[in-house]
């Protein structure tokens, strides 16, 4: 589950496909927008995509390291 607040997107423990188009459309109406995944334990492929695709800054990374490392070209100043 994703909650969005303002500029930041906050991905919470699981994140299933479901919440890959929810994501895609908030990012792409707003490009700068930023991602927190730092609560993030479990990522369905398509929600991974979707930040692989959009890009967009990651101001927290996940505890995982195997997330870390599929999330690592996006992080900034972590």
């Amino acid at each position: 589950m994703i909650t969005f607040k303002k500029d930041i997107a906050y991905l919470g423990e699981q994140c299933p496909v479901e919440d890959a188009e929810e994501l895609f459309a908030w990012l792409i109406d707003e490009p700068m927008r930023k991602v927190d995944a730092s609560a993030c334990q479990e990522m369905h492929t398509a929600v991974l995509q979707t930040l692989l695709l959009c890009r967009p800054k990651l101001v927290k990374l996940p505890q995982s390291v195997f997330l870390q490392q599929a999330l690592n070209t996006l992080a900034v100043d972590i």
